[in-house]
C-alpha cells in the first residue's frame, strides 16, 4: 500500500514539474517574439524617416521652375545688377588675385562679357529661388557662353548664396578646395564675376572663369 501511495505522488510531482517547465518555456518564446517585433518596428521607423528626407530633397531639386533662359528682361536686370554691384565684383577680384600671387599663378583679368554671363546667373537662381550649378530649366551651366557669344574651350563655376559681403564670400571659396581650384587655376586668364542681393547682406555669388 505504502509503495502504491508513494508511487502515484511521485507521477504527480513528475507531471507537476513537466507541466511548469513547459509554461516557462512557452513564455519566453513569447518575450522573444515581443522583443523581435519592437525591433522590427524601429528599424522600420528609422527606414521611413530617412526616406522622407531624401524624397522631400529630391522634390525641391526635380520641381524647380522651368523658365526661357536669357530673355530681354532678364538680360536688362542682370545689366543693372552688375553695375550696382560692381564694387563688389572689383573686390572680389583682389581677393582672387592675392590667392593666385600666393599659388605663384598669373592675375586673372576682369572681363565685361564674362561678368555679364555671371551676373545672368546669379539673376535667374534669385528670380527662380534656387541654388545650382544646373540653369532653372535644367540644362548645364555652361550653356550661358554659348546664349552669350562668348568663345571659350576651358571654363569653371563657382557659386555661393548667403554671403553679405565680397571678403566673407571670398573667404567661403578659399577654404573650399574644389573653389579655390577653380580660382588659382593656371590655364585661367579671365574672370567674371556676378552678385544679385535677396536682401541686404545675402546675396547670390557667382564667378565665372575662362582661358
Amino acid at each position: 500500500m505504502k509503495k502504491k501511495l508513494v508511487l502515484t505522488i511521485f507521477i504527480i510531482l513528475t507531471f507537476m514539474f513537466v507541466f511548469v517547465a513547459c509554461d516557462s518555456k512557452e513564455s519566453s518564446k513569447e518575450e522573444d517574439s515581443l522583443e523581435t517585433t519592437k525591433t522590427t518596428e524601429t528599424i522600420k521607423t528609422a527606414e521611413t524617416t530617412s526616406t522622407e528626407v531624401i524624397i522631400e530633397t529630391s522634390t525641391v531639386v526635380q520641381t524647380q521652375p522651368i523658365t526661357q533662359p536669357v530673355t530681354l528682361d532678364l538680360i536688362s536686370e542682370a545689366t543693372n545688377n552688375k553695375v550696382n554691384n560692381a564694387d563688389q565684383a572689383q573686390s572680389v577680384l583682389e581677393y582672387v588675385n592675392q590667392y593666385r600671387a600666393e599659388a605663384g599663378v598669373a592675375p586673372l583679368v576682369l572681363n565685361d562679357e564674362l561678368s555679364l554671363a555671371a551676373s545672368v546667373r546669379a539673376t535667374e537662381m534669385l528670380r527662380n529661388n534656387y541654388f545650382d550649378h544646373a540653369r532653372p530649366d535644367g540644362r548645364s551651366w555652361s550653356t550661358i557662353f554659348n546664349e552669350l557669344g562668348i568663345s571659350c574651350s576651358s571654363y569653371g563655376e563657382n557659386i555661393a548664396k548667403g554671403y553679405g559681403d565680397a571678403a566673407s564670400v571670398s573667404a567661403g571659396w578659399y577654404v573650399s578646395s574644389g573653389h579655390y581650384a577653380n580660382m588659382v587655376k593656371d590655364t585661367y586668364g579671365k574672370i567674371g564675376i556676378g552678385v544679385a542681393y535677396i536682401s541686404p547682406g545675402n546675396a547670390y555669388w557667382v564667378q565665372l572663369f575662362t582661358n
